[in-house]
């Protein structure tokens, strides 16, 4: 009868709406989710992978493929390790709320500059470094000219001032025998070195 039908579909729409609402939070859950994996692999500031991230990424892009040794690996690997020349001055002069602009506006430049699958860190206050997958010292070299170049191009407009930004960039290509840390340990020497040499310069790990 017609009361029958009538509570069938009362029902069956109860059913439908916490199906729906099941659904909605099961969604939510997922997207609160993803958004904390996120947070946990990036840099607040910056938005760019943290450093233990990045060195994660760094282990599995030296070894060819999960269990191979890193030796085995035939594609070649570079890592840029940059660092923004006369920061302590930036932010005593300008502040620190400019000196995060300026972080930002480097990543912004690298951003422009690297390419798909190449993958950007920052490591400290005002370090940062870049993966360069299949990509020998020549390359890199290449890269990391540009991204000099285009840096120091256009100034960064501050509401203070207009400021040019320049940096420090070692490079340095994997090498059979480098582990993660001593890899990453010639690209700082390298910075080191271009630092030590006036700085807004590349300089290549011997």
């Amino acid at each position: 009868n017609s009361w029958h039908m009538r509570e069938e579909y009362r029902i069956a729409e109860r059913q439908r709406h916490t199906h729906e609402a099941l659904a909605q939070e099961s969604g939510l859950r997922a997207r609160l989710q993803a958004e904390r994996d996120a947070l946990a692999q990036s840099d607040v500031l910056t938005g760019t992978l943290n450093r233990h991230h990045f060195h994660a990424l760094v282990e599995h892009a030296i070894h060819a493929s999960p269990g191979m040794d890193a030796l085995a690996r035939t594609a070649p690997v570079c890592l840029l390790v940059l660092e923004v020349d006369y920061v302590k001055q930036i932010n005593d002069t300008y502040g620190h709320h400019n000196s995060e602009a300026v972080l930002k506006h480097l990543v912004t430049v690298c951003q422009r500059v690297l390419r798909r699958g190449d993958s950007l860190a920052r490591l400290g206050e005002a370090t940062f470094a870049a993966l360069l997958v299949d990509t020998d010292s020549r390359a890199g070299r290449q890269l990391a000219e540009h991204l000099r170049a285009e840096l120091h191009r256009v100034p960064l407009r501050l509401p203070v001032a207009a400021v040019y930004v320049s940096a420090s960039i070692g490079l340095a290509q994997w090498r059979p025998g480098d582990s993660t840390e001593s890899f990453m340990q010639r690209a700082d020497g390298a910075l080191a070195l271009a630092k030590a040499n006036g700085g807004n310069r590349v300089e290549l790990a011997a």
